[in-house]
Formats: C-alpha cells, structure tokens, sequence
C-alpha cells in the first residue's frame, strides 16, 4: 500500500476531487465553484483567483466552522487554524451509570472533563476550493 503525503489528489468514486488530510481523503469543506471539484478533468480550469477572493472564501469558511462549533486558533489570508472538542456522549454514559448503579458516573465525568481538542486547518488554494488538513489530536 503506498503512503499518502498530505495534499496528494485524486477523483474518488463519489464524482468529486478529494485531498489526502492527514488522516484520510477529504472533500473541499467550501468551494467558489462547487461544479469543478465534479469535473475528473479537474478543477484547475480557469485563470487563479486573487488572493482577496480567496481570503474572503476562506472567511465565509471559517465562519461556517464556527457556527458548527469551532473556535479559531489563528488565522491569515489563504488558511486558518482551528480547533474542536470532541463530543462526549451523554446519553451511553447516563445508561452505563444506570445499568452499573452510580458506578460509571466517575468515568463520566473524567470523560467530560478531559475531553480531547482536534485542531485542523484549512487552506485556500489559488482556484477558491477550502480544503481541511488534520492535525494532531491535543
């Protein structure tokens, strides 16, 4: 099996482009021209955008992530970095505490407490596609 690099491409199965992450393939999270990233010719067609078309792209972009629960780490012109806790099910944790009688409330709250951050970036490439890249976990 041959190792991806951070960046590598390829068309996938599902009729788009997709970036190797870090931990995975990844489909742009925002696009200028959401039509090229189906196009397996590829979605370099067309001249660069300037790079103030891209910042803003990548400000609406960055905009959604905070709105799905993100906090910006930093940010510049053409990526940003951001981070996000992950979830705790309360749910499993409130049925595993029922069913062990009190017992699993301490893993519960230890789980709540230091519950991991994920940080990731995104980058904004000359033609308007936002692309994550995995970093890792905190």
């Amino acid at each position: 099996m041959a190792t991806q690099a951070i960046g590598d491409e390829r068309f996938a199965r599902q009729g788009r482009w997709e970036r190797w992450s870090g931990r995975g393939w990844a489909p742009a999270s925002y696009a200028a021209t959401p039509e090229r990233l189906r196009d397996p010719a590829g979605y370099r067609a067309g001249a660069p955008l300037p790079e103030p078309e891209r910042a803003a792209l990548l400000r609406d972009a960055v905009r959604a992530e905070v709105l799905d629960g993100a906090t910006v780490l930093d940010a510049g012109e053409v990526q940003a970095v951001l981070a996000r806790h992950r979830p705790v099910s309360h749910t499993a944790h409130l049925v595993a505490t029922v069913l062990t009688l009190g017992g699993w409330a301490l893993v519960w709250l230890v789980c709540a407490v230091a519950r991991r951050e994920e940080r990731y970036r995104l980058d904004v490439d000359a033609w308007g596609n936002v692309w994550p890249t995995l970093g890792a976990s905190v």
